[in-house]
């Protein structure tokens, strides 16, 4: 039949392995996978729990933070405030640490600025006795205190609340959804009477918000005298008092107050003390234009210290204004004409509160004497009918310390080559042969021709003008 009739049927013998070889490359294949899936679940679920541990963590460290300023501050409920907040930190942080935050930037600025607004709590509860509340409370009405006309009762009883002064309670709340703007409403039983936040707090506190405070005049003054220390004394950075003498002008023997009184030797002596004053001239202080450049800084100072110039209003209603009808308006900024007048005004006030007079810097004491003589007259009159005798009262007559100069020392004063020593130092005065005083030097020769009166003779040897002259000789 030929090359057809019986064909040789080829037998495969390689299929078959390559058919077991490939089974068992898929199943070690499968087996590889299937480890490596379990491996990969294995880790991702240590990764998740320790990625719920550490977010557990920061909750934990956030709720810590909060309970310690609720134990501080008791009557606030802060966990409701924050409950939702920390929930919200936790499903960001969670989002952001296993990398299905759609905008991981976002959510780590939201994440961040609750985690901060838990942290600073303590901020928004504004010590306001640190920022002076108290102090300027105890002045209310008067210098450094908080001023009552001016003032909104509210906010002033809000601020009571605040600090636990008076019955009430607080609540925070996020302004805006914003757990960085932390605002308290103040509620007067069950009525919200003021919502403040902790910058207002503060502000207020301090006096420079809702609260004005009466500016302190004499703190104001003295600041302005210690910047002009060429017309002021001043000692470590404050002024003592005293005006340089360059701003005295006349100068006078002020007598001071009481005075000795002693009886010797028959005589009465009248002793009275005296001290050098000057008198104060302010001409010459207000046209010192180093002084006047301080005064008008300081007016500006009281004007542009708020928006609504209150320290100036304050200021001119408490120290300047004469009469209610000189009274500016609280409630309204002053016109550019008000300004004005209100730096003359603070200028002369200013000027006016300087004293009239002051003791010259460096005179002390002067002490005089008065003397007079008591003299007792004899009684006179003869005997009364029926043969008593009878005296009449004593009469005392004073004599003039001129009177008893004259009578006591009118020889020494008169007599040629009597001699009178100084208190001290080494001036003398004599006789001369004509009977007058003359001023001598050691040798007793005149050192001037011309003659002394009394007045002048105890001034050069440095008595008082009615002292008495020693007679050396």
């Amino acid at each position: 039949m030929g090359a057809y009739s019986n064909p040789q049927i080829p037998i495969d013998t390689q299929s078959g392995q390559y058919y077991r070889d490939l089974t068992n490359t898929i199943a070690s294949n499968t087996v590889n996978t299937i480890n490596t899936w379990a491996a990969k679940a294995a880790e991702n679920k240590k990764n998740n729990e320790a990625l719920k541990v550490k977010v557990g963590e920061e909750e934990s460290a956030l709720y810590r933070n909060l309970s310690s300023t609720q134990q501080q501050n008791p009557t606030v409920n802060f966990e409701e405030l924050y409950r939702p907040q920390i929930k919200r930190y936790a499903e960001l942080r969670t989002s952001i640490l296993n990398g299905t935050s759609t905008d991981p930037s976002r959510d780590r600025m939201e994440a961040d600025k609750i985690f901060a607004s838990v942290g600073n709590i303590k901020n928004s509860l504004v010590d306001l006795s640190s920022e002076g509340f108290d102090e300027k409370y105890s002045k209310m009405g008067g210098a450094g205190g908080y001023a009552v006309k001016e003032n909104d009762p509210n906010v002033m009883k809000s601020m009571l609340i605040f600090s636990g002064k008076l019955p009430g309670k607080k609540v925070a709340r996020f302004e805006d959804n914003d757990p960085s703007k932390v605002v308290w409403d103040i509620y007067d039983g069950e009525t919200k009477i003021q919502s403040l936040s902790a910058e207002q707090l503060k502000k207020a506190a301090s006096g420079q918000g809702l609260l004005k405070v009466i500016p302190n005049a004499a703190d104001s003054i003295d600041n302005a005298k210690a910047a002009v220390p060429d017309v002021f004394d001043v000692k470590d950075g404050l002024p003592t008092g005293t005006i340089k003498q360059e701003y005295l002008g006349e100068v006078y023997e002020k007598e001071l107050p009481g005075q000795e009184t002693s009886i010797v030797s028959g005589y009465q002596k009248n002793t009275k003390k005296y001290v050098a004053t000057a008198k104060i001239n302010k001409e010459a202080i207000m046209a010192n234009q180093n002084f006047l450049n301080v005064l008008n800084a300081k007016a500006d100072g009281f004007i542009n210290g708020s928006a609504d110039n209150s320290q100036a209003i304050l200021f001119h209603n408490t120290y300047i204004a004469k009469s209610d009808q000189d009274l500016l308006e609280w409630d309204k900024p002053m016109t550019i004409e008000q300004q004005n007048k209100f730096k003359y005004d603070y200028r002369m006030f200013v000027i006016d509160g300087l004293p009239e007079e002051q003791t010259v810097p460096g005179s002390g004491i002067i002490e005089k004497e008065e003397i007079t003589k008591q003299v007792i007259s004899k009684p006179t009159g003869g005997k009364p009918a029926g043969g008593k005798g009878g005296t009449t009262t004593p009469k005392t007559k004073e004599k003039t310390s001129k009177e008893i100069l004259s009578e006591n020392l009118n020889g020494s004063y008169n007599s040629p080559g009597s001699l009178f020593d100084a208190t001290s130092g080494s001036n003398r005065v004599k006789v001369g042969s004509d009977g007058k005083l003359y001023k001598v030097d050691e040798d007793e020769d005149k050192i001037s021709e011309k003659p002394l009166t009394l007045k002048e003779a105890r001034i050069y040897l440095g008595l008082p003008a009615n002292g008495v002259l020693t007679v050396k000789k």
